[in-house]
């Protein structure tokens, strides 16, 4: 018995071995010509007769198979109807075939399942299988020596050695051959998981035929399912053009345009997708996709509402809605669906990093906290800016207890799981949350540990010269302001700490021209009023 992959060639094979055909044969003629005794309507009664039965010669079965798909041949002596039995296991093996997959690898989806289920959906199979049959006015006509050849080929399909046939393919294609001949290499390659050799006869065969259909359809597949979606949605644009279209080609296109960053055209595309192929759960999740990228929130937010009722397990919804409900100013429904997505088992650190920071806003800042290091525990180097910057919110809202946990939890962990640049954040922080809690020895700790992972950190250097100057250590104060003065990138805030500390101290005249070169290099209508109070002091001074 032949294999199910060769029936499915060998059943699909047929429709492209036909001429057009102005009245084709409807859907169940297939079954009526098959069935052993049943005569068409107007056809001979006799056909019905038992006694009529036996076996037909090859050269009958290539008729009846002709004329079954339109093309009436030469005029032979009248076939016979073969066994019974042997025409309804051919039957039932034709059936199984067809059912097989073709295309078993997907691309990831934007909503982030696993994969697309279209490649999988035994329907969406079936139509893959079925773009084989030909269609009149955009598959091109054969000749009698093409359809030849392409018999040959069936046969050798049938006997599982697709080689071969691609072989005799190649071999009888010319210039001024039939463009099927490439469309059917092309086919070939795609079953024994070669897509770049298919993508490149579907080329052939669309420059041969500009009006292949199926070709296109089949192109467009192939180059979303290898990431080129620019080609693919030319190659869909061109089906579309040529009055084709299905539910699963307008899904693709869409999904091409939303990996291209065209998200009105993806939301059009998926329109159309959900349209003819209802059914289709990713179609509306790339519908919703597309909504969320053009910020028209609220409808995103209505259309996941309707997909979580349906499929509730799905986390990529939960968390799509809780990022529209953030962007929309709904803190508090979106905590809920990162709650949510942290129940199903797939919180990851941008989801609870979202989490606290609604709860930072909210004022919750024991939970905020919690998150924090919860994404930190998740993923330190993807959760250390957000972390820090949460913590000099806490610290910013008087919250210092729950920023110092922050700034602990980070410094739990290995260096080399944070960058250089967040380690010195880090010590600076540390610095700043000693003097709110009144420990000048940790601050001044922290502070020159942070000088010695960078001598030239400018602003370590101000931080030390303000904690000298708080411990009334003047000189010492004014030579780490000069020595941060010095470093490109901290001039202008080096000379206004040294002034304000020479403020402090009363001297005026000594202050105005730091902060009068300060206001310079870093100027701000704050500093300029407060320069006009010093030279005011300094006048009556003088």
């Amino acid at each position: 018995m032949k294999s199910l992959s060769s029936l499915s060639f060998a059943l699909c094979f047929a429709a492209c071995v036909t001429a057009p055909d102005s009245n084709p044969p409807q859907p169940n003629d297939e079954v009526a010509l098959a069935q052993e005794g049943e005569s068409a309507p107007g056809s001979d009664p006799q056909a019905n007769d038992p006694q009529a039965t036996a076996t037909e010669d090859p050269d009958a079965l290539e008729a009846n198979f002709l004329r079954e798909m339109g093309v009436e041949p030469e005029p032979e002596p009248e076939p016979v109807v073969q066994n019974a039995e042997e025409v309804a296991e051919v039957i039932e093996e034709v059936q199984a075939a067809v059912a097989q997959p073709v295309v078993n690898e997907g691309v990831a989806y934007p909503a982030e399942p696993a994969q697309l289920s279209v490649w999988n959906d035994p329907a969406a199979q079936r139509r893959f299988e079925e773009s084989y049959f030909a269609e009149s006015e955009t598959t091109p006509e054969i000749s009698d020596e093409e359809r030849a050849v392409l018999i040959e080929v069936r046969d050798l399909l049938g006997e599982d050695k697709s080689d071969k046939a691609i072989a005799l393919l190649k071999k009888e294609s010319n210039d001024e051959s039939t463009a099927i001949f490439d469309y059917f290499q092309a086919n070939i390659h795609v079953q024994n998981g070669r897509p770049e050799e298919a993508i490149e006869a579907y080329r052939i065969a669309v420059n041969r035929f500009p009006r292949y259909r199926q070709a296109w359809n089949n192109l467009g597949r192939l180059y979303v399912q290898n990431g080129r979606f620019a080609e693919a949605g030319e190659a869909f644009t061109k089906v579309i053009e040529q009055g084709g279209g299905s539910g699963e080609m307008f899904g693709l296109l869409g999904y091409s345009r939303s990996k291209l960053s065209d998200p009105l055209a993806a939301e059009t595309a998926y329109r159309m997708a959900v349209l003819m192929d209802p059914g289709n759960t990713d179609w509306k999740i790339g519908l919703a996709r597309s909504l969320f990228e053009q910020r028209q929130y609220a409808a995103c937010i209505a259309m996941c509402d309707t997909l979580i009722e349906a499929t509730p397990e799905r986390h990529e919804l939960w968390l799509m809605q809780g990022e529209a409900y953030s962007r929309s100013g709904q803190g508090v429904e979106a905590a809920k669906n990162f709650e949510m997505v942290d129940r199903l088992g797939h919180a990851n650190a941008g989801s609870l990093n979202s989490i606290a920071d609604i709860y930072a806003r909210e004022g919750l800042y024991d939970l905020a906290a919690r998150s924090f290091m919860r994404a930190l525990a998740h993923d330190p180097k993807v959760s250390e800016a957000r972390a820090l910057r949460g913590a000099q919110y806490l610290m910013g809202q008087g919250a210092y207890e729950w920023a110092e946990e922050i700034v602990g939890a980070m410094e739990s962990y290995e260096e080399e799981h944070f960058s250089k640049k967040t380690r010195k954040d880090m010590l600076r922080l540390r610095a700043a949350l000693a003097v709110e809690l009144g420990d000048p020895n940790a601050e001044i700790a922290v502070l020159e540990k942070s000088l010695e992972l960078d001598p030239t950190d400018g602003r370590t250097l101000i931080q030390i010269g303000e904690y000298k100057h708080r411990q009334n250590d003047l000189e010492s104060a004014i030579f780490y302001f000069e020595r941060a003065s010095k470093l490109e990138g901290f001039e202008g805030e080096a000379l206004i700490a040294h002034g304000q500390a020479l403020v402090r101290e009363g001297r005026y005249q000594e202050a105005v021209p730091l902060l009068k070169q300060g206001q310079k290099l870093k100027p701000s209508d704050r500093l300029a009023t407060y320069l006009e109070t010093v030279q005011r002091m300094a006048k009556r001074g003088s």
